[in-house]
């Protein structure tokens, strides 16, 4: 069978805005290929042609591409985007501190960290790489039940018990559970293969074959150990509830231990603006209601009010305006001092779900300043309110 020849590989632009001598010390790791390709990596600048002729060979590589090549720039690709660059400042600020120097940008430093520790970049890339729109689902056991410490003994244990089900349900057993420690919990990736896919392609001559391929996938599960919860996305009921009972008796002894539970409420709108100020948050700079869906008490018909301050609207109709209607879904705008990006955040106590910048500390800090999030210490106290 004639070889592959991928037609298609990201967006090599990025390799413009490193510094030569970076650029140079991460294509002499793939030395043999470009001597093989004829290639010849400058000592010195690179010139507009050599790039030209770097990003023609990545955006259309030779079959013979080495794959640690061929991923290593697209997972340098996405950390050097600007949210790329925001989550590598997050999650390794130790590194990029002791990393940067002078007119260094985020390529320079992503890539620097790369050559030192490969697996690191890998690690931060798989955690970024999950979207961060996806719906988490929380689940919750008694207070006071025991946890077990995330170990890579037990994640290699949780991965074993997950091998039958996944080749039921991805005709693969195969399964890699990651742990990273985050904060006051710990934050799981579960790598997986999904179905097999079938494409077509050309080989290296432009022939057309069929290729059969395993597309690799990533879910996500966090454990919060103060308020003995674990939330987690998954691509189905099915596949959540696996997980569930897994995580459960791994974590907490059994497989019934956690149960479903809530996680937030849009109550704290009722109040007014003054429910988005937290005094004691130095680095929110201000936050927003951007959008609020609502609906009528004992009623099926909803209404969106959406814009820079939805608050304003609010206002407008009168005190007693939210009384009248249930909360649905909100979105929540926060700028952060000192970052040009800001933090979005989207509730839906309905469907119990998350959405937006959900990895960001400060986010979740603030929804829970908010008196947006439920935990075990005060669910009964809200249920009685």
């Amino acid at each position: 069978m004639a070889s592959i020849k991928i037609l298609r590989y990201g967006n090599p632009d990025f390799l413009r805005k490193i510094r030569p001598e970076n650029l140079r010390a991460f294509l002499l790791k793939f030395k043999d290929f470009f001597n093989r390709i004829k290639f010849a990596i400058p000592d010195g600048d690179f010139s507009d042609a050599d790039l030209d002729r770097l990003a023609g060979i990545l955006v259309s590589p030779p079959s013979f591409t080495p794959g640690l090549l061929l991923n290593a720039v697209e997972m340098l690709e996405m950390l050097t985007s600007s949210n790329g660059w925001s989550e590598l400042q997050m999650l390794a600020p130790d590194l990029v501190r002791n990393l940067k120097s002078r007119n260094d940008g985020a390529g320079d430093i992503a890539l620097k960290v790369w050559l030192l520790d490969p697996h690191a970049i890998e690690r931060i890339y798989t955690k970024f790489s999950i979207s961060s729109a996806r719906k988490l689902v929380c689940f919750r056991a008694n207070p006071g039940t025991p946890i077990t410490t995330p170990t890579k003994a037990v994640c290699k244990a949780i991965a074993s018990d997950l091998a039958l089900p996944f080749d039921d349900f991805f005709d693969s057993k195969s399964s890699e559970v990651m742990v990273f420690e985050e904060g006051d919990g710990y934050a799981f990736l579960i790598r997986h293969g999904d179905v097999v896919r079938r494409i077509g392609v050309l080989d290296d001559d432009n022939n057309p074959e069929t290729k059969a391929i395993r597309p690799l996938k990533h879910d996500v599960g966090f454990l919060l150990p103060t308020s003995w919860e674990f939330q987690l996305a998954g691509r189905s009921d099915a596949v959540r509830e696996l997980y569930r009972s897994v995580f459960s008796k791994h974590l907490f002894g059994t497989p019934g231990a956690l149960q479903p539970a809530k996680r937030f409420t849009l109550d704290p709108l009722r109040a007014g603006r003054l429910c988005l100020d937290v005094a004691d948050m130095n680095m929110i700079d201000g936050a927003w209601l951007r959008e609020l869906r609502i609906r009528r008490k004992l009623s099926t018909g909803g209404t969106i009010h959406f814009g820079d301050d939805v608050f304003r609207e609010i206002e407008t109709r009168g005190a007693g305006y939210l009384s009248e209607f249930d909360l649905i879904h909100a979105r929540f705008f926060l700028r952060v001092k000192g970052r040009r990006k800001g933090i979005t955040l989207t509730l839906n106590p309905d469907e119990d779900s998350l959405r937006g910048d959900t990895h960001d500390p400060l986010g979740i800090e603030w929804l829970e300043s908010c008196r947006f999030t439920i935990h075990a210490n005060n669910e009964s106290v809200l249920e009685a309110a």
